[in-house]
Order: C-alpha cells, then sequence, then structure tokens
C-alpha cells in the first residue's frame, strides 16, 4: 500500500513502520504459489511501486522497442503520466484519439504504456504481478453491452521475433496474465458461457512456431491451441474491474503457469512448454477493442470511429484511462522442503566437476537438490570449503519419483526409459521431447503410427513430450533414468 502524510510529531516513526511493512509486502506474491516453501527475490530492474510522483524512464522504454500494433500507436508523452487515484499514487495510461481524427498511417488512436527496458531472461522462473484499476466505458448512447465496450486493459509479456531458429521452435511467445473488458463472443464456448461480461477475463498463451513457410501462429482460440493457450474464467465474486484496485499474477514454473486474482488462483493451470524459450518484456498497456476494432485475419484493424455506427455511439468516452498502482516482479530464489517438484532428483543431473554451470543451475548429490549461487559450480556441492558453502546452497532433500510421473503407457513408453522411447502418434504429427526448463531436444514428424526415438544422449531427468497435428495438441511426462 501507499505511504501517506501524517502530523509532523509521528512522521518519523510511522514513516518507518510503512516502509518496513510495505518491504515486507513487496517480497512475496499476493498469494499461496504452488510450492508454500518457495522462496522470492524482487528485482528491482523490473518492478516499481510508481510513489516518486515521476515515471522512471530509465528503467520504462519511453518509445523504443515497443509492441508492433495495427490498430493504434504509442504516444507515452501524452497518455502516461503519474496521478493520484483512487487514494493511491499511480501512473495512468490513457487512449486517446487523434486531435480532429486524423489519421496516423491507418490509425486513430493512440495509447499509452508500462514495459521494462530489460527482457526477463529465457527460463525465467518466478512470479509477476501488477494491481490495476480498469478503464470504464459507459456510453448513453449505445445499447446492451455495447454501452461498455471499446478498451482492454491488459498485463502480459512477450518476446521479440527470432525467425533464425530451426523450423518446430518458437521464434515469438506471450503470457498474457491478464486481459480485462473484452466482451468477447466466443462461438465455440460453452453453451451458455459463450458471451463474455464485464465479469469475465482471460489469462492466455500466444505462440509463433518457425515453420517451412514462414510464421506458423497459434492463437488461443484457433482450433489447434485451444486447449492448450485458452484459459477464460469469471473474476473472482464477479467484481467489475472498472470499480476498484485488484491484483493480477502469474507464477512460471518450467513445467506450469498458474493465473492468479487477489492472489485467488484462476481458471486453470497451463502448461509450459514453449513460453519460456525466448527472453521477455514486461508489460502493462491499454489497447482498443470493438467497436474501435474489427477482427479481422487475426489481427486487430482499425476502424473509424467517425464513420462507423457503433464506434460513433461511443467515441465521446473518450479518452479513457486505466491505472497501475505497481508492477512486481519476483525471481524464484531457491525453495524448501520435500513438496517441490524441481526438487526431485529425477529432474536434476549429477553433479560433475566440470565447471559449467550457471547461476541459478540445480544439481543432484548424494540424494540431495543444491543450487548454484555464484561461480561456475565447479566446487563439490556437499564439501566442507568455502568455495562449496559461497558457491552452492541445498535446496531440499530428493523426494519418490512416483509422485510425479505420469507413465500413460498408452502413449509413451516405456516410462521410464534410458536408451529409447516409443511414442504413439499419427503419421505427420510433430512429437518434441522438451527439458523441465523449457529447452526442445528432440524433434520429429511421425512417419508411422508408432515413433522410435533415440534417447541414450540425454541426461537423466524429467522431460515433457508434446504430440501436436491436425486438431491435436498433447502432453505426456517422460522420465529418463
Amino acid at each position: 500500500m501507499k505511504l501517506k502524510i501524517m502530523k509532523p510529531k509521528k512522521v518519523f516513526l510511522s514513516f518507518l513502520l510503512a516502509f518496513i511493512c510495505l518491504l515486507g509486502y513487496s517480497q512475496k506474491p499476493n498469494g499461496q504459489t504452488s510450492n508454500p516453501n518457495d522462496n522470492f527475490k524482487l528485482l528491482n530492474d523490473f518492478s516499481d511501486e510508481f510513489n516518486t510522483g515521476n515515471i522512471n524512464w530509465s528503467k520504462w522504454s519511453k518509445t523504443a522497442n515497443l509492441p508492433n500494433t495495427k490498430a493504434w500507436k504509442w504516444d507515452n508523452n501524452a497518455n502516461a503520466k503519474p496521478v493520484n487515484y483512487k487514494g493511491e499514487r499511480s501512473v495512468e495510461l490513457t487512449m486517446r484519439q487523434n486531435a480532429n481524427n486524423a489519421r496516423d498511417g491507418i490509425t486513430y488512436f493512440k495509447s499509452g504504456c508500462l514495459q521494462t527496458i530489460k527482457q526477463l531472461p529465457k527460463n525465467f522462473v518466478g512470479y509477476v504481478e501488477s494491481r490495476i484499476y480498469g478503464a470504464e466505458i459507459n456510453s448513453p448512447k449505445a445499447t446492451g453491452l455495447d454501452k461498455y465496450r471499446g478498451v482492454c486493459p491488459s498485463f502480459w509479456l512477450y518476446s521479440k521475433f527470432f525467425d533464425n531458429k530451426p523450423i518446430g521452435e518458437a521464434v515469438y511467445t506471450e503470457i498474457d496474465v491478464v486481459e480485462l473488458q473484452q466482451f468477447d463472443f466466443d462461438p465455440n464456448g460453452p453453451v451458455g458461457h459463450q458471451q463474455d461480461l464485464i465479469t469475465d477475463a482471460e489469462s492466455n498463451l500466444h505462440l509463433v512456431k518457425k515453420a517451412s513457410f514462414g510464421r506458423d501462429w497459434f492463437r488461443p482460440k484457433q482450433p489447434k491451441a485451444r486447449a492448450t493457450q485458452l484459459n477464460k474464467y469469471e473474476l473472482p465474486g464477479k467484481f467489475d474491474p472498472t470499480k476498484g484496485w485488484h491484483t493480477y499474477g502469474c507464477e512460471i514454473t518450467p513445467t506450469k503457469l498458474y493465473f492468479y486474482v487477489d492472489g485467488k488462483r484462476v481458471g486453470k493451470a497451463l502448461n509450459n512448454t514453449y513460453w519460456s524459450d525466448n527472453p521477455m518484456y514486461v508489460i502493462a498497456s491499454l489497447g482498443l477493442r470493438v467497436p474501435f476494432v474489427a477482427f479481422q485475419g487475426n489481427v486487430f484493424e482499425p476502424v473509424n470511429p467517425e464513420v462507423n455506427p457503433r464506434a460513433k455511439k461511443n467515441i465521446d468516452e473518450m479518452p479513457v484511462s486505466m491505472h497501475v498502482d505497481y508492477i512486481r516482479v519476483w525471481e524464484k530464489n531457491g525453495s524448501g522442503g520435500t513438496n517441490n517438484p524441481v526438487g526431485n532428483c529425477s529432474t536434476a543431473p549429477t553433479w560433475k566437476k566440470s565447471g559449467n554451470f550457471t547461476k541459478g543451475d540445480r544439481v543432484k548429490l548424494n540424494n540431495a537438490i543444491y543450487e548454484l549461487k555464484a561461480s561456475n559450480g565447479s566446487c563439490r556441492p556437499v564439501g566442507a570449503s568455502g568455495c562449496s558453502s559461497n558457491q552452492w546452497t541445498k535446496v531440499s532433500d530428493c523426494t519418490s519419483n512416483s509422485s510425479i510421473i505420469n507413465t500413460d503407457l498408452g502413449t509413451v513408453y516405456p516410462n521410464p526409459a534410458n536408451t529409447v522411447v516409443n511414442v504413439v502418434a499419427t503419421k505427420g504429427d510433430f512429437i518434441r521431447v522438451i527439458t523441465s526448463v523449457g529447452t526442445v531436444v528432440r524433434t520429429i514428424k511421425a512417419k508411422n503410427s508408432t515413433t522410435v526415438i533415440d534417447i541414450s544422449a540425454l541426461p537423466p531427468g524429467l522431460y515433457t513430450v508434446t504430440i501436436t497435428g491436425n486438431n491435436k495438441n498433447e502432453t505426456k511426462q517422460l522420465l529418463i533414468q
């Protein structure tokens, strides 16, 4: 929470206590993460309380490397400013019609955003969170749900395009921590739940893979991606996001993505098969939605708001703003206890005196898991020397493999395996073997109903096997011993 001015004789003590509370609060995500024993470290380069009355443009990008949007443009000079709003010092992000409806290229609007200058590294494990007040539209000229349509407050992570990757790998990844106020109509949704209301939200995944023809898009509502990338849900207690402050978060693990609203897990957990493959920016932004855009060809196209009949009814609601109280990003900084899946001996390589380890790597030795704190890991983790204690920290004792292995003999067998594994798939399907940190180590196109994959050169550990094809996207676990 934000600091408030107190009476002079109490100001120092009150400031000190409030600062301590704020510091402690900011060191932990708002909600119970997948492992209650996890420890998190706040990353200052990606986090901001927006308390100073200024935007730190050495941390947030004012103009460079902002997202490429077709239906509007970015102008942070005019549309991102520090304000006091609803009891909080915050940043106001505004969607604004161009003066006199002048066209800028093919667009009629400009907006503001808060995007980190730095990128989270690939294989990042941690938690991202923002506290947001939605953007209210309530047009007296429109009817039905159209009264409230027009903009979408969002908090998300996205990568650049890495088009030089091999065929089958992820050239673009995006995690939508939350998208609000979309009023989406999904004809393929459950009967009675096809039309989203103000109380509905989405936390979806977007993906582009390298294909022989170029970029192969996987959008959450496409049949080939729907089961693994679409995550629609009702906000807890059916609250209206335009009427108050609420927190929106995402826990990123090597194998799963978990989403949170006001500290409560929402929607479904999604498999992290590709979304740690690329470095990603962290961004909060205000985007356009119907009736100020039209969704055509998998992209939002601009609409002239002075000509389109639906848009004309809502244009008087512009400009409109969302507000961001804070953005916080934590890196997972070691874990305790035996309930942590990444502390299982099946997921970590045995330590060897190679000196090829990097900070954050985990190894197993003498029935325990150790994480590298510094240097190259050449010192033996269990040694008594200062070199050992300076480099390694014990994370946990090893746990049983049985609690996390899904043998599923009908598709992937034998499981566990050590030299070869058989995968049952349809001819033409793509089969990928992926490490616990999201690296694709095998990509094979199925030529028969059963594909034999040589895994003899892969180190022991827990892997994910994905099978993708026509209207198919399956995920299995494989233990290599």
